[in-house]
């Protein structure tokens, strides 16, 4: 019996109301009451509600041997035909359950108060690196191509970040490569245009003096006509030599020779002068040397 008395006045979780204890066939409790002193055999309790269910496991409400309204739990015995009885007053029944739905709710609140910091920690180590990527598109869209937007963290935004600084870089690489290639074109350029400038102005110059030398030649031409024209009329002979030879003569010096054009052209005087002529033409020559 002293196992069975510490089984029944083990009053966990059974509040301020609540107790276990065993009835024997007759009705009377044989194990102490938390309510009544030396309940044992004497103590007797109403099961009328057992019954034809003396063999169910049941929850009822009832009243207890002190006329208290109570939820009562019985378990038959049939072995010893006794009765475990479990009850606690209808008023306390409900607090483990509010209790227990409080607590669940204390713990609700807690998780979302612990989601809702989790959320706004997780929000902000994302949103702040993406907002730093933000800015750093509009800086580099301004020019500003040595803008850093990297931190030293070490997650997939930030990576993306260093690869986004990564790529600022080597954008604002290419860009000063491709700015010294525009300026040395533009001075290719440059170079060429005024090459080509000087050789317009000299193509000018050099037409100019085209022109002006098709006018000399062509007054030179005139001349040599008019002087031609009139060394063939003139009635006296006009002869030049050079070497001995006749290089020029007019047509009546060729007649008065009695010779034609290609048949004194570049022959010796000496073959065409009579001796007296030839003397007279080599002292002439002498005094002229």
């Amino acid at each position: 019996m002293d196992g069975l008395n510490e089984i029944t006045i083990d009053r966990t979780g059974l509040g301020e109301t609540g107790e276990i204890y065993l009835v024997n066939k007759d009705g009377y409790m044989i194990t102490p009451s938390r309510f009544v002193d030396d309940a044992v055999f004497k103590q007797k309790v109403d099961l009328e509600h057992i019954g034809a269910h003396e063999h169910r496991d049941e929850a009822v409400m009832s009243k207890n041997y002190l006329g208290t309204d109570v939820l009562r739990v019985h378990r038959f015995i049939p072995e010893m035909e006794w009765c475990l009885v479990a009850e606690i007053a209808l008023k306390e029944a409900p607090a483990p359950i509010t209790r227990l739905t409080n607590k669940m709710f204390s713990i609700l609140a807690d998780l979302l108060v612990m989601g809702s910091i989790f959320s706004l920690l997780i929000s902000r180590k994302i949103t702040i690196p993406i907002m730093r990527l933000h800015h750093g598109a509009e800086e580099i869209m301004k020019g500003n191509l040595e803008y850093k937007s990297g931190t030293k963290a070490r997650d997939e935004i930030v990576e993306l970040s260093r690869t986004f600084d990564k790529m600022a870089a080597n954008l604002g690489e290419k860009t000063a490569e491709l700015e010294k290639k525009v300026k040395e074109t533009e001075k290719q350029v440059l170079l060429t245009l005024n090459i080509a400038q000087d050789l317009e102005e000299s193509n000018k110059r050099l037409n100019k003096e085209i022109k002006e030398r098709k006018r000399s030649e062509e007054k030179l031409r005139k001349s040599e006509e008019k002087y031609r024209l009139l060394v063939e009329n003139v009635n006296d002979g006009i002869v030049i030599s050079q070497r001995d030879k006749f290089i020029f003569f007019n047509k009546h010096f060729a007649e008065m020779l009695v010779y034609t054009h290609d048949g004194l052209f570049m022959k010796d005087y000496r073959e065409v002068y009579t001796g007296k002529s030839v003397e007279i033409l080599m002292e002439r020559k002498r005094r002229r040397d």
